[in-house]
C-alpha cells in the first residue's frame, strides 16, 4: 500500500529563524543547532512587521507553525518544548507541560514537523486567544537552541503594496455547526465554510473547492468539485466574508486521496490559478481531508489502520535495512480527538494482541507529539533510522501514553485482517538473527534524581516470545546512575524490567543488556538522558 498522501496544510508557518542561540556545549566543534529558515503556506517570508526584531504572525490566519532542525547528532532523542510570555504550554487533557519528542535522521536533522495550533483551541476548534511572544526551545545531549516569533492580534499591518508582491490575501477554512477551525479533518456530511482577509476592497472573486495538488504552480484551470464555485463580494476593508461553499461535504471514491481538498480564491475571476494574485489554502499540501464518520475499520476490537511510512507519507508493508521508518502521529482514515499528546511505538510483531499488553520500542524510545485541529494534524515523521535490523514489526500509536496495549483506545498497524490477528504491520528485509533482544526506557529522558523503567525484549527468529531468559543489565557509561537489579528473567510475553535512577545532571547514562538463549547470545543498548539545570523549564508530574 504505497499511495504517496501529503495533507493538510492550513496557513502552515514554518519560522524565519532570527537569533538562535547555542546553549551549552556540543564538544568536537560540530555544527551548531539551528532552526531552518521557511515560509509559510502562502510562499510568502515570515518578516518582522512592527521592526521590533521579532517575526510575527497575524493571529486571524490561524496558523499552525512550522519548523525544522539541523545540527544535532545523528539518531538522537530531540525535546521541544514552547513557552508563550515564558509559561510553558501544557496539554489541555492533563496539565502536563507539552515536550515533543522526535528522533533526527542520520544527517542529525529533525525534517519539517508542526508545533502548535496558533489562534484554535485544541479541545473545541473555536478562536481562541494565542498573543504573545512565544519561545521555542530545542535540546538534546547538552546542546539547546532557541527561537522567538510573537503572534499579534488582527490581521497583520501587511501593506497593499506588500500584498500585490506576495500574492493576494489570506484564506482559512472552517467546518460543522456550529463552524470550527479544521484545517485538516472534516466529517462526510459537514458543511465547509471559508472566510479570508487581506483581498481587494469591494471586490467579486470565485472562491473554488478543488482536489489536492502536491504543489501548485501557477496556470492550473479551476474545477470546482462541490457543484459550482461561490461568487462572493469582498468588504470595504478587504475581507472575505464568512461563506459556505459546500453544504455536504463527501469524498470522491475509496482511495486514500480521495478526500483531499485546496481551496483557491480566484481574485481574477478567469478560472485558472494566477500565482500572486490569487489565494490559496493548500500551496504546500492538502486544505482539508473528507474523513469517514466511522474512523476507520475494527477488528475483534482492534483499532486497525496504516501507520506504517516513508518519510514522505506513502504507506509502506517493507522496508530495506537502509530506509528510514515514518509513522503518521493521527492517520488520514480515522482522525483522533484534538489536543493530546501521543507516543509512536515501533514494536516487535505479535501474532496476538492483548489488552495491557507492555509496548516496548525497538528504537529504545517511543517518540511524543500532539493531536491537533489544525493542519498537518495528519503528518508523517520518522521515528526509526537506518541501520534497520531485519524482522516483522507492529506499529502502536499509544493514544493514553500509559506505555501498554489499550484495545479500542491505541491505534495498530499489524497486518490484521477480519477474523485474524496474523501478518506485521511492516517487514524489513534481510537475514532474522536467531534470537533478538531489544531494550527500550520509559522515560527516555529524565530530571535528576529521577527515574526510568528498562525493558527488555526477547524473541526467536520465528517472533516467539522467550520466557524464563535471564536479561542481565549494566550500566556502560554515563555517572551517577545505579539500577535496581543487575539482572531479571523473562515473563510469558518475553519481557524483564528493571528501574533505573540518575542522581547526575546534565548526563547520558547507556545501559546495557544480554541474554543467552541456547546457545544463542543477543545484546542491546539504550540510552537515559538526564537533563541538566535549565535545560527545559519544565516540571513532571
Amino acid at each position: 500500500m504505497s499511495h504517496r498522501v501529503l495533507l493538510a496544510v492550513f496557513s502552515v508557518v514554518v519560522l524565519a529563524l532570527l537569533g538562535a542561540s547555542l546553549i551549552g556545549c556540543g564538544g568536537g566543534g560540530a555544527e551548531a543547532p539551528q532552526f531552518q529558515q521557511l515560509t509559510d503556506s502562502s510562499g510568502r517570508a515570515i518578516t518582522d512587521t512592527n521592526n521590533n526584531g521579532i517575526p510575527d504572525i497575524p493571529q486571524d490566519a490561524r496558523p499552525t507553525v512550522m519548523t525544522a532542525l539541523t545540527g544535532f547528532p545523528p539518531n538522537i532523542a530531540v525535546e521541544i518544548q514552547i513557552l508563550r510570555n515564558g509559561v510553558p504550554l501544557t496539554e489541555p487533557s492533563t496539565g502536563n507541560p507539552l515536550i515533543l519528542l522526535f528522533t533526527t535522521d542520520k544527517n542529525g536533522n529533525v525534517p519539517r514537523f508542526a508545533l502548535w495550533d496558533l489562534g484554535v483551541d485544541p479541545q473545541t476548534g473555536q478562536a481562541q486567544d494565542a498573543t504573545g511572544t512565544y519561545t521555542v526551545v530545542a535540546s538534546a545531549q547538552g546542546r539547546q537552541v532557541t527561537l522567538r516569533f510573537e503572534v499579534l492580534a488582527g490581521r497583520g499591518v501587511q501593506s497593499a503594496q506588500g500584498r500585490q508582491a506576495t500574492g493576494t490575501g489570506t484564506v482559512v477554512v472552517l467546518a460543522g455547526s456550529p463552524p470550527r477551525y479544521p484545517m485538516g479533518s472534516v466529517s462526510v456530511g459537514e458543511a465547509v465554510l471559508v472566510e479570508g482577509f487581506g483581498f481587494p476592497a469591494n471586490q467579486q472573486v470565485k472562491v473554488f473547492v478543488v482536489r489536492d495538488r502536491e504543489g501548485w504552480q501557477g496556470g492550473e484551470t479551476l474545477t470546482d468539485e462541490t457543484g459550482g464555485a461561490e461568487e462572493v463580494t469582498t468588504t470595504a476593508g478587504g475581507d472575505l466574508p464568512r461563506t459556505t461553499v459546500w453544504n455536504s461535504a463527501s469524498r470522491l471514491g475509496a482511495a486514500q486521496t480521495d478526500g483531499d481538498f485546496d481551496v483557491v480564491v480566484d481574485v481574477n475571476r478567469n478560472g485558472v490559478y494566477d500565482r500572486g494574485v490569487d489565494a490559496i489554502n493548500g500551496l504546500l499540501a492538502t486544505s482539508f481531508t473528507v474523513q469517514q464518520a466511522s474512523r476507520g475499520r475494527d477488528t475483534q476490537g482492534h483499532l486497525a489502520v496504516e501507520l506504517a511510512a516513508s518519510t514522505q507519507g506513502g504507506f509502506k508493508d517493507q522496508f530495506n535495512i537502509t530506509d528510514s521508518v515514518g509513522v503518521w502521529v493521527n492517520p488520514p482514515s480515522r482522525p483522533l480527538l484534538p489536543g493530546r499528546m501521543v507516543r509512536k511505538y515501533v514494536v516487535l510483531h505479535k501474532d496476538s494482541w492483548q489488552n495491557g499488553d507492555l509496548l516496548v520500542d525497538v528504537t529504545g524510545r517511543p517518540d511524543s507529539d500532539i493531536t491537533r485541529y489544525a493542519c498537518r494534524n495528519q503528518y508523517v515523521c520518522p521515528v526509526w533510522q537506518p541501520l534497520l535490523v531485519p524482522g516483522r514489526y507492529d506499529v502502536i500509536i499509544d493514544v493514553d501514553e500509559d506505555g501498554k496495549y489499550t484495545l479500542g483506545t491505541d491505534y495498530i498497524d499489524a497486518g490484521l485482517t477480519p477474523g485474524s490477528q496474523t501478518g506485521a504491520g511492516f517487514v524489513v528485509t534481510g537475514t532474522l538473527p536467531p534470537i533478538r533482544l531489544v531494550l527500550s526506557a520509559d522515560p527516555p529522558t529524565i530530571n535528576a534524581n529521577g527515574s526510568a523503567l528498562i525493558h527488555a525484549q526477547v524473541q526467536t527468529e520465528g517472533g516467539q516470545a522467550v520466557s524464563g531468559a535471564t536479561v542481565n543489565f549494566s550500566i556502560v557509561s554515563g555517572q551517577g546512575g545505579q539500577l535496581s537489579s543487575t539482572s531479571a528473567n523473562t515473563g510469558m510475553s518475553g519481557i524483564a524490567s528493571v528501574t533505573l535512577t540518575a542522581a547526575q545532571p546534565g548526563t547520558t547514562i547507556v545501559i546495557r543488556g544480554a541474554v543467552t538463549v541456547g546457545n544463542q547470545t543477543a545484546n542491546a543498548e539504550v540510552s537515559v538522558r538526564v537533563r541538566a539545570p535549565g535545560e527545559l523549564n519544565v516540571i513532571i508530574r
